[in-house]
């Protein structure tokens, strides 16, 4: 089950929502809050699809703040990123 979360979380389709959902994190609690929305309606879909895309999308959105030269608390959106455990 987490390789075929693995498999489907590298697929193109996910990697343009993670690459359009980045455009809108801007702050910090805006992006926990969509970092953690995804991961809950991800993890709904399938769990190992849940537990890989959370790790993949808050390394994208930190590599996407690093670019912009923002103030992003990694710790955060990494806790966001497993938010979807939960359910």
């Amino acid at each position: 089950m987490l390789v075929l979360g693995h498999a489907l979380a590298l697929t193109r389709l996910v990697d343009l929502l993670m690459s359009y959902a980045t455009r809108f994190c801007t702050s910090t609690a805006k992006t926990a809050a969509i970092v953690a929305f995804l991961m809950i309606v991800v993890s709904l879909f399938n769990w190992g699809l849940g537990l890989i895309f959370g790790a993949i999308l808050a390394r994208k959105v930190g590599e996407h703040t690093a670019r912009a030269n923002g103030q992003l608390n990694y710790a955060l959106i990494g806790a966001a990123g497993y938010s979807g455990l939960m359910v």
